[in-house]
């Protein structure tokens, strides 16, 4: 089976999402002694947010055109 674009875009879409929920979860109910610094942080955060949204709308236009 040969892989897509609208594969792949479903792949990072589902991805992308866990990891997303897991960052916000330990930047709102982690403690303050946490490893990473708070900027670097919330960089990773925009950085997934944009992929996520970007990929999901992506995901939502090929869904709807199947």
């Amino acid at each position: 089976m040969e892989l897509r674009f609208k594969d792949y875009v479903y792949m990072t879409f589902i991805t992308t999402t866990p990891f997303l929920f897991l960052l916000l979860s330990l930047k709102f109910f982690a403690n303050k002694n946490f490893i990473m610094n708070d900027i670097v942080f919330w960089i990773l955060i925009s950085i997934l947010i944009f992929v996520f949204v970007l990929s999901l709308i992506i995901s939502l236009l090929y869904t709807i055109n199947a």
